[in-house]
């Protein structure tokens, strides 16, 4: 990892040096979401804001947000 986790809405995201953006459950159950592979290493802390997730790459800067 070469950046820090973020934690929000009850979820921890963790992004790799080797692309995966993993969700996990902020609580005490040890327990895996989801996994993203992305096009290349994550280089910076994941950041949540207006209800979109935006996640840097080493190519590409991704905003993520749900489905309406």
């Amino acid at each position: 990892m070469w950046a820090s986790t973020l934690v929000a809405d009850g979820k921890v995201y963790v992004g790799t040096n080797r692309g995966h953006l993993c969700i996990l459950a902020a609580s005490r159950e040890k327990r895996v979401i989801s996994t993203i592979r992305l096009d290349s290493d994550i280089a910076a802390t994941p950041i949540a804001a207006n209800g979109v997730l935006y996640i840097a790459t080493m190519r590409k800067l991704y905003a993520l947000q749900k489905a309406p």
